[in-house]
């Protein structure tokens, strides 16, 4: 979900039925999965620490619409994905 819509900077640029698709939130399938690594504990606690490393691999409504009505030349397969990549540290 997105606050406010896409495009609207002037009041009444577009007509309300302009965009055939909601301009605030997508919709789909979501992939995702972490590792956790325990690191030293912190040495003052004794807390253990953690490090995990993560991948979210997904798409939306929209794209996947796109993608059904192109399929002759529009967008390519990898094009319906977003890929994200990240390391979380508890301390």
């Amino acid at each position: 979900y997105t606050h406010g819509t896409i495009n609207d900077e002037l009041k009444g640029q577009y007509a309300s039925d302009y965009y055939w698709f909601s301009t605030d939130t997508r919709y789909g399938p979501l992939l995702g999965s972490r590792v956790t690594f325990l690191a030293p504990p912190v040495a003052a606690t004794g807390q253990p620490r953690k490090v995990s490393v993560y991948y979210e691999l997904g798409s939306n409504d929209l794209y996947l619409a796109s993608y059904l009505n192109n399929r002759n030349g529009g967008l390519g397969f990898g094009q319906l994905l977003t890929l994200a990549l990240g390391v979380k540290a508890d301390f």
